[in-house]
């Protein structure tokens, strides 16, 4: 089927206001122009079975893109590749990259690559930057990521930033813990934090005791963290099981969980961190997984089987990103974008990282059975994925501060 434009109906089951219904969904230029019980008429039609779900497509706060020094590993196009096999039409990506993201003619220069390159609707962070460059920054990227290594200037800048939206890798050595207690503490008067990838049910405790103050702090989960624990891979060479922060034990796993069933985990990101094979199996490999094609499958189909909430889990992986960006995405409703999924929620599959459309070929999920794969992907109204194909090559890509 060739990519569709203008006005078009997808009829079949979809994920509505928490719940799924049969419906039309009327997609008209960029947006959804109605949603109705009722088959619209002289509009060309795509017609679903009940083998499949249309859901809004997922928002990925945390993306490692690479490119620059590190094209090897993944590159601004494949990895936008990767999220649209995947179900995701936006995301953020991290500024730890050859070089890293931590001046303005950097940021700069990131954002013309993505106009370039990109397929999917995007965002950057940049690392700490000059004082005297950081209101022209604030014109170009999304937030500010603080890794372990700028942690230590924290309480000399944070001053000059406490408006905007901050994220931190808490993480000093292997100790989550103590990192996460360190940003509080100097993150009071800061409006907007949000923790990456936390993974310690100590340090879920020690925000959950925050927030009782009053406090806006957002909270992330990996899929590694949630799913896997150090036992799970002890079999697996070393590259399998390193990432940043480590993983933990069954009990912070269980932590992680009940935390998404509760509302209190807010995102569900990827922390897409791709590698060569080489580098991975290598005596000092690197840290970090790829995970954009596979996770939202993993999250439906474990929702399916009972461990999650599914409303909750399409509350990390669409809406509430959404609401964080400020954009109209990661929910079917009139007058939003028409960013759309369709899964196959009958067949499964094994997964099989020698076939991922990332660069990087390997995962910790190796050989696991999933449901719920997507068939399209769908980004402001272009299908842009169909079964294993990419309809729209020369789409452009809009910065989220375009979609506001």
């Amino acid at each position: 089927m060739s990519k569709v434009n203008n006005e078009f109906q997808l009829i079949g089951r979809a994920f509505i206001e928490n719940t799924i219904i049969d419906c039309s969904i009327l997609i008209e230029g960029e947006k959804i122009k109605k949603v109705s019980k009722l088959e619209q008429t002289n509009v060309k039609t795509i017609r679903f079975s009940d083998q499949f779900l249309i859901i809004p497509s997922a928002i990925d706060l945390h993306v490692h893109f690479r490119d620059w020094g590190q094209s090897h590993k993944e590159n601004i196009k494949s990895a936008s590749m990767a999220a649209l096999a995947g179900g995701v039409t936006t995301a953020l990506d991290m500024p730890n990259t050859i070089p890293p993201i931590n001046s303005l003619e950097l940021i700069k220069k990131r954002i013309e690559d993505f106009k370039n390159k990109s397929l999917i609707d995007y965002g950057i962070h940049s690392k700490p930057v000059k004082v005297e460059e950081l209101r022209e920054a604030r014109k170009y990227i999304f937030g500010f990521k603080f890794y372990e290594e700028d942690l230590s200037i924290i309480p000399e800048y944070i001053s000059n930033v406490k408006h905007d939206r901050l994220v931190f890798h808490a993480q000093f050595g292997q100790d989550e813990q103590s990192a996460v207690k360190f940003v509080l503490d100097h993150t009071f008067n800061c409006e907007n934090i949000r923790f990456a990838h936390i993974s310690r049910k100590a340090s879920l405790d020690l925000i959950n005791s925050s927030r009782l103050e009053g406090r806006k702090i957002f909270v992330e989960a990996t899929p590694h963290h949630v799913f896997l624990s150090m036992k799970d891979l002890e079999r697996k060479p070393t590259g399998y099981s390193t990432v940043r922060p480590p993983l933990a034990e069954r009990e912070d796993n269980i932590a992680l969980i009940e935390a998404i069933n509760t509302g209190k985990v807010d995102f569900i990101a990827t922390d897409h961190a791709p590698h060569s094979f080489e580098e991975k199996l290598s005596e000092n490999p690197p840290p970090g997984y790829p995970s954009l094609e596979i996770y939202v499958s993993l999250f439906l189909t474990f929702s399916k089987r009972g461990l999650f909430n599914l409303v909750k889990v399409m509350e990390c992986l669409c809406s509430n990103p959404a609401r964080y960006l400020g954009i109209r995405k990661g929910e079917i409703r009139e007058d939003y974008y028409a960013d759309l999924t369709v899964v196959d929620v009958r067949s499964s599959y094994i997964v099989d990282s020698s076939k991922f459309v990332s660069l990087s070929k390997f995962s910790p999920f190796e050989g696991w059975e999933l449901s719920f794969k997507p068939v399209m992907t769908i980004l402001r109204g272009n299908v842009m994925y169909l079964n294993g194909d990419f309809q729209d090559k020369n789409h452009k890509p809009k910065q989220i501060a375009e979609l506001g």
